[in-house]
C-alpha cells in the first residue's frame, strides 16, 4: 500500500537526493530530476513510500521504481537509509546488467555491490531495525469500519431482494459518513493511500469492467503501465481503498465465473466480442443500480466527497487521465445479458482476516 501526505512526500524527496548523491559520487552516473543516463539510454527512476509489516524496500523492474517503507522515516539514521537505497539501486543495476532481477542476493548481486565499493551492510538480505512493534497497518477504528462494511456487502447477496438492497444502501451510507468525517476534520496530514490491486501483461475488458465498478466505492482507479506490464491501482482514503481492494480481488474471479454461467444459460453466447461486451454490460448494469440507490443518499455530500477525491488524486498524479468504457457495437447480445446480471451483482466472498507477523526481522524485498 502506497502512502502520500506532506511528510511522506518530503521523505521521498530526501531519498531522491540521497540517490542522486550516491549515483554521482559512488557509481559515476548522472541522475537528473527523474531520469539517469546509462550507456546510450535515458532511464526513468522514481521513489514511493509504502506500508508493510516486514519489507523495508523493493525495486519494481516494470516501472523502474524503488519503494521504501514508511517506518524508515522514524527509525532509520541517514547511514542506514543510504545503505537501503544502495541495496535497491544494486537490484536496479542487476536488472540493467543481466536483463532480470536477482532473486537470491547471490553471486551476481554481490558482484554489483563490490563493483561500486559496497560491503555487507549493503548486500545482506536482512537487517535489525528498532521499533518493530508497529507492524499493523491502519488504526483500530478504521479496521472496525472495514469489517462492518464487508459484512453489509455480504448481506447484499441475500436472496431476499429487499434485504439485499437495504444492506447495500447501508454499506454506502456508512462509507459516506466515514469519508465526510475525515473531510470535516481538516487534517492536513491525512494519508492519501494508493494500492496496486491487479496486474498483468495485458489489460482486458474484464479489468476495465472492474475499474468501472470500483468507481462506485469512492476511490479513483488508475491504470499504470510499465514495460510490458500494467497495474490497476486504487487511490483514496484508507478505508475506501481497503474495501475496493476486497472488491477488486473478488471480481477478478467472479466475473469469469459469471461469464461461464451466462454461456450455460444462453446457448450460442460465444466469442471474444460477446465476452468483452458481457463484461462491459456487467459494469454498466451495476453502476445503474448504484446510481438508483444513491438517490437515497445526500447528493451534496456526494459532490463534496467527489471534490475531495479529486484533490487527493492531484497529490499523487499531477496529470491523471481518467478512463471510461466506451462500449462496442459488437457482441450486443453479451452486453444485454451482462447488464441484467450486473444489476444483480453482489459480493459473497468471505471476510479475510489480517495476517499478523511474529518475525523480529524486517527484510529487503528483491
Amino acid at each position: 500500500m502506497l502512502i502520500y501526505n506532506q511528510t511522506t512526500l518530503a521523505f521521498r524527496n530526501r531519498c531522491l537526493n540521497f540517490a542522486r548523491l550516491i549515483m554521482a559520487k559512488e557509481m559515476g552516473i548522472s541522475f537528473g530530476r527523474n531520469r539517469f543516463k546509462w550507456k546510450n539510454f535515458s532511464i526513468p527512476l522514481s521513489f514511493v513510500i509504502f506500508e508493510h509489516p516486514t519489507f523495508l524496500g523493493h525495486f519494481n523492474s516494470h516501472i523502474y521504481q524503488i519503494g521504501l517503507n514508511k517506518k524508515l522515516m522514524y527509525t532509520a539514521k541517514d547511514k542506514v537509509l543510504k545503505d537501503i537505497i544502495r541495496h535497491e539501486l544494486a537490484h536496479l543495476f542487476c536488472f540493467l546488467t543481466h536483463g532480470r532481477t536477482v532473486d537470491d542476493h547471490g553471486v551476481e548481486f554481490r558482484e554489483i555491490c563490490r563493483n561500486f565499493g559496497w560491503d555487507e551492510s549493503v548486500y545482506r538480505a536482512y537487517m535489525n531495525v528498532e521499533n518493530e512493534n508497529d507492524k499493523i497497518e491502519g488504526d483500530l477504528k478504521s479496521e472496525k469500519i472495514i469489517e462492518r462494511i464487508k459484512k453489509l456487502l455480504n448481506l447484499a447477496s441475500s436472496e431476499n431482494k429487499h434485504e439485499a438492497e437495504l444492506a447495500t444502501i447501508k454499506a454506502n451510507q456508512l462509507l459516506l459518513k466515514h469519508n465526510l468525517e475525515h473531510i470535516n476534520s481538516q487534517n492536513e496530514e491525512e494519508d492519501v493511500v494508493v494500492k496496486r490491486v491487479l496486474e498483468g501483461s495485458r489489460k482486458t475488458s474484464k479489468h476495465q469492467a472492474i475499474y468501472e465498478i470500483l468507481t462506485t466505492f469512492h476511490v479513483q482507479p488508475v491504470f499504470n503501465h510499465g514495460r510490458g506490464h500494467f497495474y490497476l491501482e486504487i487511490l483514496g482514503d484508507r478505508v475506501n481503498v481497503e474495501i475496493a481492494d476486497y472488491i477488486a480481488n473478488y471480481l477478478d474471479l467472479e466475473l469469469e465465473h459469471l461469464w461461464k454461467m451466462a454461456q450455460k444459460e444462453n446457448e450460442g453466447l460465444k466469442g471474444l466480442a460477446n465476452k468483452n461486451s458481457f463484461f462491459e454490460g456487467m459494469a454498466q448494469g451495476y453502476k445503474e443500480k448504484m446510481r438508483e440507490q444513491k438517490t437515497q443518499i445526500d447528493s451534496k455530500a456526494l459532490v463534496l466527497l467527489k471534490k475531495d477525491l479529486e484533490k487527493k488524486s492531484e497529490v499523487v498524479y499531477s496529470s491523471l487521465r481518467y478512463t471510461s468504457s466506451k462500449g462496442s457495437s459488437k457482441g450486443s447480445e453479451g452486453r444485454k445479458i451482462g447488464k441484467n446480471m450486473g444489476r444483480d451483482l453482489s459480493f459473497r466472498q468471505g471476510i479475510d482476516k489480517k495476517q499478523k507477523s511474529g518475525t523480529g526481522l524486517l527484510s529487503w524485498l528483491k
